[in-house]
């Protein structure tokens, strides 16, 4: 039997836009800033407010480039087994 965790919800997040979460370990560390999943960066309005609205094509109303950082804590059941798959 298959059993599934629903994720969706607020996670602890943080913007990398200088992309340099790796070598800094951003990876060790519990983000302050957090971020309703699921949806996007500009639905949560992170990163820059912009006006641009380009004709033809969809424009976001908050504009992010680069990494951003993901965590949540979660509790398992001891008698999940083995194999557990995140996607």
């Amino acid at each position: 039997m298959i059993k599934k965790l629903d994720l969706a919800g607020f996670w602890h997040f943080a913007m990398d836009a200088a992309k340099d979460g790796i070598q800094n370990k951003q990876y060790l560390t519990m983000p302050e800033d957090t971020i309703p999943l699921p949806g996007t960066t500009s639905q949560a309005k992170k990163g820059i407010p912009s006006d641009v609205r380009e004709t033809g094509s969809l424009t976001d109303p908050w504009l992010f480039e680069g990494y951003a950082w993901y965590s949540k804590d979660i509790s398992l059941e001891e008698d999940l087994g083995k194999n557990i798959y995140l996607f």
